[in-house]
C-alpha cells in the first residue's frame, strides 16, 4: 500500500487522542481506509472503507483482539467509526472520512488551491464535502441522548452497545433503561462479566448469575438508584443512532 494521507492537528483536541490504544486503532483506520471506491469480491468497498476484522486489526496493531473490541467500542459510540459485520467480514468505514482527508478542506486559507496538471481534472468537477454539510451533520448527533447511572460500568457498557449494533439489535432508550436495571447492584468487575458473558453467547439480553450477590457500591450510600437513567442534551461516550 503505498500514498500519503492528511493528519490535522485537530485529532490533538479529540476525546480519544489521550486513549493510546484507542488513538492509535483510529490512525490505523485512516491509513487502511480506501481513498476512492473500490471493489472486494464483487461488494463495492467506497472511499473511506476498508474490509477487515477483529483478529487482522490485532494483527495489524498488535493490540489484542479484546482491545480491538474495546476501542472499536469506543469509536463506534462516539460515531467516528460505523462497522457493518457479517459472518466473513467486516466493513469498517471512517465517518465524514472526506472531512479528514479532502485538500480542499485542508488547505489553509491563505494558500491558493494548487492549479491541476496534465490529465487532472480541476477540483471544482467533483463534490465536496463542505463545512456546512458538516455542521448539519454535527446538529444530527446533537440530538437528545440517553444518560447512563453514575453506577453504571461505562466501558463495559460501551461494549454492550457495540454487540447490540453487531447482531443488528440496536438499543433503544427503553432497552437500554431496562439493560442498565439488571446490572443496578453490581460492581464494575460484576457487570463487565455479566456483559462478556451476554457477547460471548451472542445474547441480546444480560443475564445476571442469580446465586452470586450484587456487590454494595462504596461511596454511593446516599445516592437514588431508583431513579435509573435520564434524558440529557448530549453524552460523549455513547452515540444514538
Amino acid at each position: 500500500m503505498s500514498g500519503w494521507i492528511c493528519l490535522h492537528r485537530k485529532l490533538l483536541k479529540w476525546e480519544w487522542y489521550d486513549d493510546i490504544n484507542t488513538s492509535r486503532l483510529f490512525l490505523h483506520c485512516l491509513l487502511r481506509a480506501n481513498h476512492a471506491p473500490g471493489k472486494w469480491h464483487g461488494i463495492d468497498i467506497p472511499a473511506g472503507s476498508f474490509i477487515s476484522g477483529r483478529k487482522v486489526l490485532s494483527k495489524e496493531t498488535k493490540l489484542s483482539e479484546r482491545n480491538i473490541r474495546t476501542c472499536l467500542a469506543h469509536l463506534i459510540s462516539t460515531n467516528d467509526l460505523t462497522v457493518k459485520a457479517t459472518n466473513r467480514y467486516s466493513l469498517i468505514t471512517v465517518v465524514n472520512w472526506a472531512s479528514y482527508q479532502d485538500k480542499e478542506l485542508n488547505r489553509p486559507a491563505n494558500r491558493p488551491a494548487e492549479s491541476p496538471t496534465g490529465d487532472q481534472r480541476p477540483t471544482n468537477d467533483r463534490p465536496l464535502t463542505t463545512i456546512k454539510q458538516l455542521n448539519n451533520d454535527n446538529k444530527l448527533n446533537n440530538k437528545t441522548l440517553w444518560l447512563a447511572p453514575d453506577w453504571l460500568n461505562k466501558k463495559a457498557w460501551s461494549e454492550f452497545e457495540a454487540h447490540r449494533k453487531e447482531i443488528k439489535k440496536p438499543l433503544t432508550d427503553l432497552s437500554r433503561t431496562k439493560a442498565a436495571n439488571q446490572l443496578e447492584g453490581y460492581s464494575d468487575i460484576q457487570q463487565q462479566s455479566i456483559i462478556d458473558k451476554s457477547i460471548q453467547g451472542r445474547w441480546a439480553g444480560l443475564f445476571p448469575d442469580k446465586q452470586s450477590q450484587p456487590d454494595k457500591h462504596s461511596g454511593f450510600k446516599d445516592r437514588d438508584y431508583k431513579k435509573g437513567a435520564t434524558k440529557i442534551e448530549d453524552i460523549s461516550w455513547m452515540n444514538q443512532e
